[in-house]
């Protein structure tokens, strides 16, 4: 039985998975299996869940969002901003949802910056206007 490796890359996590058969992931064209020795291919796929399937029959799945897929003669690379895995998809729905909630609460503080930025110009602004006048 051939096997090959995945690789997963992101800029907060890279794992790499041994012994896998079997790759399913959501492309922008519908789905899509990779198996040992597939074609070379490059392929951009859509957020979502990714399966992948080891030689003995154990399944890990990859949340992720987004981003370019990679099969070769080395492998399969998963390469995404953003990436969690889970041996069940309930573990990782948990894994999506966090992530979700440290990016609601990011931009819940960009915003609240942005806002207090906006201010302390219109302050600096109306100071140099009186500034300006005799």
């Amino acid at each position: 039985m051939h096997v090959m490796q995945v690789h997963v890359v992101s800029p907060g996590w890279v794992e790499t998975f041994s012994s896998v058969v079997h790759v399913r992931i959501e492309a922008t064209d519908g789905a899509r299996g990779f198996q040992p020795r597939h074609e070379p291919a490059l392929v951009r796929f859509v957020p979502g869940p990714i399966e992948i399937t080891f030689s003995d029959g154990d399944e890990r799945f990859v949340a992720t969002e987004g981003g370019l897929a990679c099969m070769d003669r080395d492998g399969f690379r998963l390469v995404t901003p953003w990436a969690t895995a889970a041996s069940d998809l309930a573990a990782l729905a948990d894994g999506v949802r966090a992530r979700r909630e440290l990016r609601r609460t990011a931009e819940e503080e960009a915003r609240a910056l942005a806002m207090r930025h906006e201010k302390a110009a219109q302050r600096a602004l109306v100071g140099l206007r009186r500034g300006g006048q005799p």
